[in-house]
């Protein structure tokens, strides 16, 4: 049985698909099968997956009889797969060559290690970078931050199939979007199921305007995780809460002090939360709370007197930390503001 099942669902891809393909085929670690799962493509997409599966034995193809969407092809994926380490590629994104022997080597080292994904540089059709997601890399920061938001890219993950096997479902076929960061939060509680990214690009996503990463469709989804983290905490948050929840890892306008205080009150009731149930990792929770706290406030204290006293006070604030010299030159921002 080959180590590891790469898995590469499709649908309509015929631009990029070759170049997928070609990155996995090309990868230094060779003991492997690729799985690619068409999804009902009308394209040329089916010709290509025969032409290549007729290159490379190591390539198997299967086919839905009606698109089900990507959360069914990945679930196809994982129940078909031979090897005990099961890699996720997108049929438009890159894999570089090292890639998987290097997830492999950290599953070798770690054996409680469940989930492993890497750093990811988001590129145009014209080659060019256009950023890098540099995710944390330590296992309870990566499960901090998922109370919030998915830290780790699905496209770069490789997973221990053993884990797959441990959750009474896969990923819910009836999300759209999101599927891959509401299996991460159940994969998370699994009992000896680490989570690290390695601190290298490894694979690269492909960023187009049709792409869906980032679209409002998202939101409904999203929602849905959010109550079921919260649960965890023996939070059940009201509509302004979840939208709340929802924009503190998002760019944000140029708030008020009243919308600050809101977010200051939520976060805080985390905090207790978390004291009490223990649901995610101390300090890092604690420790993300801050620096989510100190996103729409930075830069914004030395204006007026009550974001001053704001910065000065809060519980999330690192001014209680400054020394006499950095509070010093706080002060005269806000004392000597324009």
């Amino acid at each position: 049985m080959p180590k590891v099942s790469v898995i590469m669902p499709v649908f309509n891809t015929e631009k990029y698909l070759s170049e997928a393909i070609k990155s996995i085929l090309a990868q230094t670690f060779e003991d492997f099968e690729l799985l690619i799962i068409d999804d009902g493509s009308f394209d040329h997409t089916p010709t290509i997956i025969t032409q290549w599966a007729n290159i490379d034995t190591r390539i198997k193809t299967i086919t839905n009889s009606t698109q089900k969407g990507i959360a069914h092809s990945r679930n196809v994926g994982i129940r078909t797969a031979q090897g005990e380490l099961i890699a996720l590629s997108d049929a438009d994104d890159i894999a570089l060559p090292t890639r998987l022997a290097q997830q492999i080597t950290a599953f070798a080292q770690n054996p409680n290690l469940g989930v492993c994904g890497t750093w990811v540089d988001f590129f145009s059709d014209s080659s060019s970078v256009l950023y890098n997601l540099s995710y944390p890399c330590q296992n309870a920061q990566i499960k901090s931050r998922l109370l919030f938001h998915c830290p780790m890219v699905n496209s770069s993950l490789m997973i221990r199939k053993t884990k797959f096997l441990e959750l009474e479902q896969w990923h819910q076929e009836g999300f759209k979007i999101g599927s891959d960061f509401e299996i991460l939060t159940r994969l998370a509680q699994l009992n000896n199921c680490d989570f690290q990214n390695l601190p290298e690009v490894l694979q690269k996503a492909r960023e187009y305007p049709q792409r869906t990463i980032r679209s409002e469709a998202n939101l409904p989804y999203l929602t849905k995780i959010y109550h079921q983290n919260l649960r965890r905490l023996h939070i059940f948050a009201s509509e302004d809460e979840l939208l709340l929840h929802h924009q503190l890892t998002r760019p944000l306008s140029e708030p008020n002090i009243t919308e600050l205080q809101k977010i200051e009150a939520w976060l805080d009731k985390i905090y207790q939360a978390n004291q009490i149930y223990q649901a995610y990792p101390e300090p890092e929770l604690s420790e993300y709370l801050c620096e989510l706290w100190l996103r729409p406030i930075a830069g914004k204290w030395h204006l007026e007197a009550d974001f001053y006293d704001f910065f000065k006070k809060s519980m999330f604030s690192p001014y209680k930390k400054y020394t006499q010299w950095q509070k010093l030159k706080v002060w005269f921002k806000y004392r000597f503001r324009s």
